[in-house]
């Protein structure tokens, strides 16, 4: 993934493209204005402790922009109801916290932010189309539930190919959850 950012920003000579873990940021305290997060949370073990460190990197009245999804809000048709039940349970096996913004406001208050924003964002596609997110959302959570809670390749090939033959009848739904929180004082 680094590689494939290095590539992107290969021309942007103000991004910088550094590793690191959630919870141990490499750099000084106070380095940041701001700090922006996509669907990153949800895969982390102690959100509550990369917050905190999210924290130390601010400056005082940095902000963060945090955006993660909520799995549980997932609607699909899908003809096969309890196929797509057990495909969305291993789904949820790839994630530490398949329902963070739940708890995320609380988080970010206690790893000393103030939420102020808070907005939906949700994902929806109408119809099937192989441009759009579903599509490519059934080839990756195919490819992970394969193997896993007796879900075998026929199962997953049948589960993917009954959406995509929905025609008008095909509906995908999934909401994602934007935060933006400004630090305060100093950090916890």
């Amino acid at each position: 993934m680094n590689a494939m950012a290095q590539a992107r920003c290969a021309d942007v000579a103000w991004v910088g493209i550094d590793e690191g873990g959630a919870e141990g940021l490499p750099y000084a305290a106070g380095s940041f204005d701001a700090v922006v997060s996509t669907q990153v949370y949800e895969y982390v073990v102690d959100v509550a402790a990369a917050l905190v460190e999210v924290r130390r990197v601010l400056r005082p009245g940095g902000r963060v922009v945090i955006l993660d999804t909520d799995w549980e809000s997932v609607v699909w048709h899908a003809g096969d109801r309890e196929l797509h039940r057990r495909v969305m349970a291993a789904w949820e096996e790839h994630l530490v916290d398949p329902r963070l913004p739940r708890t995320l406001p609380g988080l970010l208050e206690r790893a000393g932010f103030r939420v102020t924003d808070r907005r939906l964002v949700p994902m929806f596609n109408p119809e099937y189309a192989e441009e759009t997110y579903s599509a490519g959302t059934i080839d990756t959570i195919g490819a992970f539930v394969t193997g896993r809670q007796g879900l075998g390749e026929d199962d997953v090939a049948r589960w993917a190919a009954d959406l995509r033959s929905r025609g008008t009848d095909y509906l995908f739904s999934l909401n994602r959850y934007a935060f933006v929180a400004v630090a305060t004082g100093d950090p916890p």
